[in-house]
Protein backbone atom coordinates (compact mmCIF):
# COMPACT_ATOMS: atom_id res chain seq x y z
CA UNK A 1 0.00 0.00 0.00
CA UNK A 2 1.51 3.10 -0.77
CA UNK A 3 1.23 6.58 -2.47
CA UNK A 4 3.43 8.93 -4.72
CA UNK A 5 2.98 12.77 -4.55
CA UNK A 6 4.43 15.74 -5.95
CA UNK A 7 4.61 18.57 -2.78
CA UNK A 8 4.55 22.48 -4.59
CA UNK A 9 6.19 24.33 -2.41
CA UNK A 10 4.24 28.23 -2.66
CA UNK A 11 7.03 30.57 -3.68
CA UNK A 12 9.04 28.91 -5.78
CA UNK A 13 8.71 30.21 -8.99
CA UNK A 14 7.93 27.17 -11.29
CA UNK A 15 5.79 24.27 -10.34
CA UNK A 16 9.03 22.00 -11.54
CA UNK A 17 10.49 22.64 -8.65
CA UNK A 18 8.70 20.58 -6.54
CA UNK A 19 9.51 17.75 -4.19
CA UNK A 20 8.54 14.14 -5.21
CA UNK A 21 7.27 11.99 -2.03
CA UNK A 22 6.48 8.49 -2.16
CA UNK A 23 5.79 6.40 0.98
CA UNK A 24 4.65 2.72 1.07
CA UNK A 25 3.77 -0.02 3.62
CA UNK A 26 4.56 -3.49 3.27
CA UNK A 27 2.92 -6.20 5.10
CA UNK A 28 4.58 -9.64 3.89
CA UNK A 29 2.67 -12.56 5.15
CA UNK A 30 4.01 -15.71 5.01
CA UNK A 31 2.66 -19.37 4.95
CA UNK A 32 4.06 -21.99 7.16
CA UNK A 33 6.86 -19.92 8.26
CA UNK A 34 8.56 -21.83 11.57
CA UNK A 35 12.15 -22.91 10.55
CA UNK A 36 12.18 -20.10 7.93
CA UNK A 37 15.22 -18.38 7.67
CA UNK A 38 15.76 -15.53 6.17
CA UNK A 39 17.07 -15.77 2.50
CA UNK A 40 20.84 -14.53 3.61
CA UNK A 41 24.00 -15.80 4.15
CA UNK A 42 24.54 -13.43 7.03
CA UNK A 43 20.49 -14.03 8.70
CA UNK A 44 20.69 -16.43 11.24
CA UNK A 45 16.62 -15.22 12.71
CA UNK A 46 13.55 -16.47 11.87
CA UNK A 47 11.16 -15.32 9.24
CA UNK A 48 8.20 -13.69 10.96
CA UNK A 49 4.78 -14.96 10.09
CA UNK A 50 3.67 -10.33 8.90
CA UNK A 51 6.72 -9.01 8.13
CA UNK A 52 5.89 -5.39 8.45
CA UNK A 53 8.29 -2.43 6.68
CA UNK A 54 7.33 1.23 5.80
CA UNK A 55 9.59 3.55 3.26
CA UNK A 56 9.31 7.21 2.95
CA UNK A 57 11.58 8.55 -0.55
CA UNK A 58 11.38 12.75 -1.40
CA UNK A 59 14.10 14.00 -3.69
CA UNK A 60 13.93 17.53 -5.42
CA UNK A 61 15.97 19.37 -8.13
CA UNK A 62 17.85 22.31 -7.41
CA UNK A 63 19.71 25.13 -9.46
CA UNK A 64 18.54 24.15 -12.57
CA UNK A 65 18.25 20.81 -12.41
CA UNK A 66 21.67 19.98 -11.33
CA UNK A 67 21.54 19.66 -8.11
CA UNK A 68 19.90 16.67 -6.78
CA UNK A 69 18.96 15.89 -3.40
CA UNK A 70 16.98 12.32 -1.84
CA UNK A 71 16.64 10.85 0.84
CA UNK A 72 14.91 7.48 1.55
CA UNK A 73 13.90 6.26 4.94
CA UNK A 74 12.98 2.50 5.86
CA UNK A 75 11.39 1.22 9.33
CA UNK A 76 11.04 -2.33 10.06
CA UNK A 77 8.44 -2.51 12.77
CA UNK A 78 8.94 -6.07 13.46
CA UNK A 79 12.55 -5.89 14.79
CA UNK A 80 12.61 -1.92 15.73
CA UNK A 81 14.85 -0.81 12.72
CA UNK A 82 15.21 2.24 11.35
CA UNK A 83 17.93 3.13 8.45
CA UNK A 84 17.89 6.40 6.55
CA UNK A 85 20.03 7.49 3.33
CA UNK A 86 20.74 10.91 2.36
CA UNK A 87 21.96 11.26 -1.13
CA UNK A 88 23.19 14.76 -3.15
CA UNK A 89 24.50 14.24 -6.45
CA UNK A 90 26.16 17.20 -8.22
CA UNK A 91 25.41 17.36 -11.77
CA UNK A 92 27.45 20.52 -12.76
CA UNK A 93 29.56 18.60 -14.93
CA UNK A 94 27.81 17.93 -18.27
CA UNK A 95 26.81 14.46 -18.81
CA UNK A 96 30.10 12.75 -18.38
CA UNK A 97 30.77 13.36 -15.08
CA UNK A 98 28.77 13.10 -11.89
CA UNK A 99 30.16 13.47 -8.35
CA UNK A 100 27.91 12.12 -5.55
CA UNK A 101 28.09 12.39 -1.84
CA UNK A 102 25.96 10.23 0.31
CA UNK A 103 25.21 9.06 3.83
CA UNK A 104 23.99 5.87 5.38
CA UNK A 105 22.47 5.63 9.11
CA UNK A 106 21.39 1.92 10.69
CA UNK A 107 20.11 1.70 14.11
CA UNK A 108 18.51 -1.38 15.33
CA UNK A 109 18.30 -4.38 17.87
CA UNK A 110 21.63 -5.82 18.01
CA UNK A 111 21.67 -9.14 15.48
CA UNK A 112 17.93 -8.46 15.04
CA UNK A 113 16.72 -8.48 11.28
CA UNK A 114 18.87 -7.20 8.62
CA UNK A 115 19.34 -3.36 10.08
CA UNK A 116 20.16 -4.67 13.22
CA UNK A 117 22.96 -6.41 11.67
CA UNK A 118 24.16 -3.38 10.12
CA UNK A 119 23.69 -1.34 12.96
CA UNK A 120 27.28 -0.05 13.78
CA UNK A 121 28.08 0.44 9.99
CA UNK A 122 26.97 3.84 9.54
CA UNK A 123 28.96 5.49 6.47
CA UNK A 124 29.39 8.43 4.28
CA UNK A 125 30.67 7.95 1.03
CA UNK A 126 31.86 10.27 -1.72
CA UNK A 127 32.10 8.63 -5.82
CA UNK A 128 32.34 9.94 -8.87
CA UNK A 129 31.02 8.55 -11.96
CA UNK A 130 32.24 9.07 -15.56
CA UNK A 131 30.10 8.26 -18.27
CA UNK A 132 31.28 7.18 -21.71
Amino acid sequence: LGFDYFLWIPFWETQRNSIFVSAQFFNIHTFNHENLLQQAPYAFWEVPHNQKFATLLWNTKLINDQLFIEGLTIVDFNNHGITHRQRIDFNFFGDRIRPRLEWIYFHGRNQAGLLGLFRNSDLIEASITVQF
